[in-house]
């Protein structure tokens, strides 16, 4: 065989292993749930987005629960946006467990008709001013092996705090040599949390109807009353929707004698 037969020999057996490598599609496809090419090789393909009424983009994952305020009523809703080659109540379905409380309704989104979740109004058997309990329930999507997801749905009503203890616009007092107390929380709302904006005030909430506050010792010699503000808020799937309850909490004055505050008039706390 000579020099150009056996070249050319050699090119058709190379032509024929690369067309057995590559038959016409990927021989790795894409996972079809991934959301950055949906479908991979044509196949069925299911995705979902949330988009947060906040910032108005897409929520990072599909959260396991919503908190809506009652504010959120009936034309509005949070966008869920579907993207599938399925036929919906086929292949794919959305249920919910009260239908009178939260419902699917269709609404533009970025100028594409989509649905979004629906709470109906919250209707108060007695006033507007009733802080009622909140309402949940279950959503449901599920499409086959694909795509499966409970999320567990709230709505609240007009949220309340009531700290029975705390006298309204009067400070909290506490030692200036450190202290703990408890105060008991009155709310309505689903979850409650409080943030301190004083380094040397901590909060927790060791149950849902307590509020512990731990102040830290003033330094030696310091005679300035200190002042911080513990702020309670519900915890809603929406932070712009939050309602907020502050107290003011301060030290007490260095003058005060022991049979007030069990210390001495010196200010040396240590």
């Amino acid at each position: 065989m000579n020099a150009k037969s056996f070249f050319k020999c050699l090119g058709l057996a190379v032509a024929t292993v690369l067309l057995c490598a590559c038959p016409g599609k990927d021989p790795n496809p894409t996972d079809p749930t991934d959301p950055t090419n949906p479908g991979g090789n044509n196949g069925p393909y299911f995705s979902v987005q949330l988009i947060n009424l906040d910032t108005g983009s897409a929520m990072t994952s599909i959260p396991s629960e919503l908190v809506f305020p009652n504010e959120i009523g009936p034309e509005s809703g949070i966008p869920l946006l579907i993207d599938t080659n399925l036929k919906e109540d086929e292949d794919w379905s959305i249920t919910i467990t009260d239908r009178d409380m939260c419902y699917i309704n269709w609404g533009d989104y970025n100028g594409k008709t989509d649905r979004k979740i629906v709470c109906t109004q919250y209707v108060y058997q007695y006033s507007p001013e009733q802080y009622p309990a909140p309402r949940e329930c279950d959503l449901m999507i599920k499409a086959g092996a694909l795509f499966e997801k409970t999320i567990h749905i709230v709505q609240q009503g007009k949220i309340s705090f009531v700290m029975p203890d705390h006298k309204e616009g009067v400070s909290n007092v506490l030692a200036p040599t450190g202290e703990t107390v408890e105060e008991i929380v009155l709310s309505n709302a689903y979850k409650w949390e409080a943030n301190s904006n004083a380094d040397w005030l901590s909060v927790s909430i060791p149950n849902p109807n307590t509020l512990r506050i731990t102040s830290s010792p003033r330094s030696d010699n310091d005679a300035n009353k200190r002042t911080a503000v513990v702020t309670l808020h519900d915890l809603c799937t929406f932070t712009s929707w939050q309602t907020a309850f502050n107290i003011t909490i301060t030290d007490a004055d260095a003058a005060l004698g022991g049979d007030d505050y069990n210390y001495g008039d010196h200010i040396d706390w240590n």
